[in-house]
């Protein structure tokens, strides 16, 4: 819906929903705005021997720009490289691929390109482009979560977020760091598989933008980048590294099913049910099996037609069966837009969250059995919790809290349940345990933590993958052997896949969405009349990103008008007029439902 009287493709009613969105534009603006800031973005180029000119990622695999795909996107920050430009195309927006362009006919006039949009079949005239890589371009990490402002699912909001890849982790895995483009009244929000595409196409138009035209920023004097030549105005040029995010944020982006008969993006593992049980739901066996001889590897590339014939696909019921058997919903609008430009692929650059998918999925739900089946006391286990003597470094954080009678092991946690993983349960567990099965299945798990919550913080060797990928492996086939069925898990099924995001994106410490989850607390704590809290928490984000280069002590980045960004960021109607800097962080979006 482009107005508020038009009518809903879908449900057919007059309705339109406010979208209040952050541009990038004004973001990449600001970020250079600060010297101090701006030297921590060029942190890949200091390091630049990790990866440029290398055909194979670094040995040691710490920061972003360690792994494989930073690599492949090189030519990105190569300023000795020049490689030709996407076009969008002027009838549907689509980006159409360089490779394209250079393979259409030629047009009468020389050097010109006779151009179908393989999305629309328009056909318009276009010359290529090319431009050359610098260290200044921006790779961002994406994320998505609905969350519940008001500890209620009646009211539920979310976030669509954006971090920058180009810094250190050290310095990007801070809640400050987390920039908002655009808060989603979820709780309105239709549930069909487009129902998220409206709030990411202003994202992506502007990524699309800043790759194709890039944003002119102005680079501060004191900056000096070794083997580059600055110029007073700089064209900065920004793609989308990855996306982050839990297992239903990823298959609501990525068009997914959540769980099913195919439920994995990276292979064509198929689910079963339980025999003789009620219980409707799928799960993940054979892994015996099929750790010989591995399930097919999921492209997109294949199955681009019969996702394209389910998006169109109007009758429910045979979408449904049509999405069952593939184990997608339609097209990302990912796919759509960043695959064109540098080839982004929606089942590899979706990436896994050890949060998610190791503490509140894995480790909760064999803690939780391990209660249930009564193999470990209650009243044992909250004496242990109570009294075990934890180190200073790890008392700090939030640790296990006792169980209880009624409470139950769900209370705890992402960081309580990690630290129970590791070191709580190698020390308590070992002479409860009597079946030395689960015992290894309890130490399984123990590893994995440790791998990923302290081993693997100072960085990922290849044997430490590979390690990793064993012992996954072993884990899943152990829990339905020992376990049953019934605990094989979309979950467990995908550890055996995070050894590849490593490889590809580095350490999952990089990606992972502890960050993003901490900001969603400083959201939620501002002072709202608690209606229309979208506009309140964007215009808050909005001051907050605006003021943050002015930040920088002994500096001088210019006076700033308190009134008038106190006046434009606390008016529901914003007002851009007495801030030409503010200009354009706002663009509020009508949408349909």
């Amino acid at each position: 819906m482009e107005g508020k009287d038009d009518l809903c493709t879908h449900c057919g009613n007059k309705a339109y929903l406010t979208y209040y969105y952050l541009g990038l534009n004004s973001k990449v603006k600001n970020w250079f705005r600060s010297t101090d800031f701006t030297e921590k973005m060029l942190s890949h180029w200091k390091e630049r021997g990790h990866w440029l000119g290398k055909n194979e990622s670094w040995p040691l695999k710490r920061e972003l720009w360690d792994g494989q795909r930073w690599v492949d996107l090189q030519w990105f920050w190569d300023p000795d490289k020049r490689w030709p430009l996407p076009s969008l195309c002027p009838s549907c927006g689509i980006p159409i691929s360089a490779d394209h362009l250079s393979n259409s006919p030629n047009a009468p006039t020389g050097g010109v390109k006779i151009v179908e949009c393989p999305e629309c079949l328009e056909m318009y005239q276009h010359t290529i482009k090319f431009a050359y890589g610098s260290p200044l371009n921006l790779a961002l990490i994406g994320h998505w979560d609905g969350w519940e402002p008001f500890g209620s699912s009646l009211r539920s909001c979310g976030s669509v977020e954006v971090s920058i890849a180009n810094m250190k982790k050290e310095d990007r895995n801070h809640v400050d760091e987390v920039y908002v483009v655009g808060f989603v009244p979820s709780y309105i929000v239709p549930n069909i598989p487009v129902a998220l595409d409206p709030f990411l196409h202003p994202l992506l138009t502007d990524i699309c933008k800043g790759f194709i035209d890039g944003f002119e920023i102005k680079v501060q004097r004191e900056i000096y980048i070794e083997g580059y030549e600055l110029s007073d105005a700089e064209t900065v040029r920004v793609l989308l590294l990855c996306w982050s995010g839990d297992h239903p944020g990823q298959c609501e982006v990525g068009k997914l099913l959540n769980q099913g008969k195919c439920a994995c993006r990276r292979c064509k593992m198929v689910g079963q049910h339980l025999r003789d049980s009620e219980n409707k739901h799928m799960y993940y066996g054979e892994n015996c099996f099929h750790h010989n001889y591995p399930w097919e590897t999921r492209e997109m590339s294949t199955s681009l037609t019969d996702l394209y014939d389910i998006e169109n696909e109007t009758r429910i019921s045979v979408r449904k069966h049509m999405s069952s058997e593939l184990g997608f919903t339609g097209v990302s609008i990912l796919h759509k837009y960043l695959n064109p430009l540098y080839g982004f692929d929606v089942c590899k650059h979706l990436v896994y969250d050890v949060f998610h998918t190791v503490c509140l999925n894995v480790v909760k739900n064999q803690a939780e059995r391990l209660v249930e089946l009564e193999m470990v006391d209650k009243s044992y286990l909250d004496k242990q919790i109570k009294y075990f003597p934890w180190p200073k470094q790890l008392k700090n954080g939030t640790v296990p809290k006792p169980i209880g009678k009624h409470k139950g092991v769900r209370q705890w946690k992402a960081e309580g349940s990690q630290k129970f993983s590791f070191p709580m349960s190698d020390c308590i567990l070992v002479n409860h345990l009597t079946n030395p099965k689960e015992l290894e299945i309890q130490s399984l798990v123990s590893r994995l933590t440790e791998m990923h919550f302290y081993t693997g913080r100072s960085g990922w060797t290849d044997s430490l993958i590979e390690q990793h990928r064993k012992l996954s492996w072993r884990l899943n086939i152990l829990v339905e052997e020992v376990q049953g069925l019934e605990m094989c898990t979309i979950s467990l099924h995908n550890l055996t896949h995070i050894h590849e995001d490593i490889i590809a994106m580095s350490g999952p410490d990089n990606y992972w969405c502890a960050v993003f989850e901490r900001a969603v607390k400083g959201y939620t704590k501002r002072s709202s009349n608690c209606k229309g809290i979208e506009a309140t928490f964007a215009t808050a984000e909005a001051q907050r990103e605006f003021l943050k280069p002015l930040e920088e002590v002994k500096k001088d980045v210019g006076k700033l008008n308190t009134e008038a960004v106190m006046y434009i960021c606390t008016k529901n109607q914003l007002c851009f007029t007495l801030m030409p800097s503010f200009h354009s962080t706002f663009r509020s979006t009508t949408r349909g439902c």
